[in-house]
């Protein structure tokens, strides 16, 4: 258990300050700037400069080694069992939504876990600096291809801003419009081919995709108000039960049958027991969703992760 003030120092402390400044910018609106205004503008850098750099940047110079293909499976499992529970639960009455842009926000936030700003540092405190090799793992994919697609289509379908998806060619067009996605496969291009970048190419994308995770925890910041929590407390108990308890026992449960004890068990089920993935901002922002909803259960989920965090860790260490 020594292990775990680093993790809180190098996960929770920085979120927490960034989120809190995003708060900040909602309550004083400086330059006469308001927080949707805000929040829209750095969205759309996020979806179109910083995220597509952070993918580029990532996937051409990771080691794409087959040795840790369990941790990606586990991953894809995760994310549908997550996104299953969530379709069947809250379209249950208690919780009160009015409509699928709230439904499709549960629905992201029970799916996709915080794998990049918070299980990286948390894995790297446990394991030392190649444990982040799980983290990347896991996130390029397992995480990135059905974020592109099936975590698309929830917010496309559901979002008042996207479109219905009659056709596959139609949701062809809407995933060919998204420069991530773009950035993903040329990066993934250029690493099988064995093809260096320029240094100064290389440079330019890793300072641009260095700005996606603040600019990310700034639009959840502006989202929030203390009313939200209290308004979403049934939705929030229902993602932190379904993202810190139910996926990670489900997940520990398979890799056990399958890879046995083992460092990789372990880091799978913490990396799956992860609070919402920040980056599930981008898809409400662009298509619709519920966003205020969305940052309110993002937030409650990672508050709750730190008080789960110490029992997991006793538990599998």
């Amino acid at each position: 258990m020594s292990s775990l003030a680093p993790v809180l120092q190098q996960a929770l402390l920085p979120v927490g300050t960034i989120m809190g400044l995003g708060y900040i910018w909602r309550r004083l609106r400086p330059g006469g700037v308001d927080a949707v205004a805000a929040r829209r503008a750095i969205g759309a850098l996020v979806m179109y400069v910083f995220y597509p750099a952070l993918a580029f940047h990532t996937v051409v110079r990771v080691e794409l080694n087959a040795e840790l293909i369990v941790a990606p499976a586990l991953t894809m499992f995760a994310i549908l069992l997550g996104m299953g529970l969530a379709w069947g639960v809250f379209r249950h009455r208690v919780f009160r939504l009015s409509g699928n842009a709230q439904l499709g926000a549960l629905i992201l936030a029970c799916g996709l876990p915080n794998i990049i700003s918070l299980g990286i540092p948390v894995m790297q405190a446990l394991f030392g600096p190649q444990g982040a090799r799980y983290a990347i793992y896991s996130d390029i994919l397992g995480i990135n291809p059905l974020f592109w697609s099936l975590a698309l289509w929830v917010a496309v379908r559901c979002g008042t801003q996207g479109q219905e998806l009659e056709t596959p060619a139609q949701f062809g067009r809407v995933l060919l419009k998204l420069p991530p996605v773009w950035a993903f496969v040329i990066a993934i291009g250029l690493n099988l081919a064995g093809i260096q970048l320029a240094p100064g190419l290389d440079k330019a994308a890793s300072m641009l995709g260095y700005a996606t995770m603040p600019c990310m925890l700034l639009t959840v910041g502006m989202s929030l108000s203390f009313g939200h929590f209290v308004r979403w407390w049934r939705s929030i108990v229902g993602v932190a039960v379904i993202k810190l308890a139910l996926i990670p026992v489900a997940v520990y449960a398979i890799a056990r049958l399958t890879v046995g004890p083992g460092d990789l068990t372990v880091a799978t089920t913490l990396l799956m027991g992860m609070p919402t993935m920040m980056a599930s901002m981008i898809l409400s922002e662009r298509f619709g969703l519920d966003t205020e909803l969305l940052a309110a259960v993002m937030v409650g989920s990672t508050l709750l992760y730190f008080g789960a965090l110490p029992l997991a860790m006793s538990i599998l260490m």
